[in-house]
């Protein structure tokens, strides 16, 4: 596979963590808060793949892609947070 395919389903799935907080942050009910917010997390697991993958395709993106990855398992377990503190707010 060429760079080009990984980088755009890096892309999807990266614009799609950004839309659905977006959609998160006005949702109406809480229930649709934690469900924006399980999308959101899913895609940022997506991203680990994608990342894994054009680190083993593309050597020398090796060291940015450890980087990228490590903020992204950050951010997984923020969302993760947000998710588990809303589901004990709403008795969830």
């Amino acid at each position: 596979m060429n760079k080009k395919v990984f980088t755009n389903q890096l892309l999807r799935s990266t614009t799609s963590i950004g839309a659905n907080f977006e959609e998160a942050t006005e949702s109406q009910t809480g229930k649709d808060v934690i469900y924006k917010l399980s999308v959101v997390k899913k895609e940022a697991k997506e991203n680990l793949y994608w990342l894994d993958l054009i680190s083993e395709a593309f050597p020398v993106l090796k060291v940015n892609c450890a980087t990228l990855l490590q903020e992204n398992v950050e951010l997984i377990r923020i969302f993760a947070s947000i998710i588990s503190k809303k589901k004990a707010n709403l008795n969830y």
